[in-house]
């Protein structure tokens, strides 16, 4: 793959961060079409975006969590340490769903515990971009905090509370 194919495909698979170009985007499709080559090297960019890049991306982290990028935990588990607690739970849902290990709940689940608390204007939106993240980790304990919003007295965050439990009565 030459570098302007190769720049090109990463522009692709992560535009810009703004609105225009990432709302209602996915590049699921695009990663999981790619050849095994492809996603190595694809793979080995969105890893060295993430060591290079001062701020976090929740595309790229994302990507690498589609790709069950293994050589990017290390990266990711670093990155987690100095992470918002937004970031600690997008970082801590790629890691499960890399490895499927479970050392990763107690993260997330102190991170929102720590949004959560915070009762500033843009709490209840936080907390429902959060149920989207914590309801991957499929975690029984984690499912029932966000069980704990379905009877929320704004409706936005009861509904997304209800879509994003995993109880049978809240499907």
């Amino acid at each position: 793959m030459q570098d302007s194919e190769l720049k090109s495909l990463i522009d692709k698979l992560i535009p810009p961060s703004d609105y225009q170009h990432r709302n209602g985007f996915s590049n699921e499709a695009l990663l999981n079409s790619l050849t095994i080559k492809e996603k190595v090297i694809v793979e080995d960019v969105l890893i060295d975006r993430l060591i290079q890049d001062k701020g976090l991306d929740d595309l790229i982290i994302e990507s690498l969590a589609i790709l069950k990028s293994q050589k990017a935990v290390p990266v990711l588990r670093e990155r987690i340490v100095n992470a918002s607690d937004e970031f600690k739970i997008i970082i801590s849902t790629a890691i499960f769903e890399i490895t499927k290990e479970k050392d990763v709940y107690e993260i997330a689940k102190e991170a929102f515990k720590r949004i959560e608390a915070n009762k500033d204007g843009y709490h209840n939106i936080r907390i429902v971009q959060m149920f989207y993240y914590l309801g991957r980790l499929m975690s029984p304990e984690i499912n029932e905090i966000i069980s704990g919003f379905t009877d929320h007295p704004d409706y936005i965050v009861s509904y997304n509370a209800k879509r994003y439990s995993h109880r049978p009565n809240h499907q």
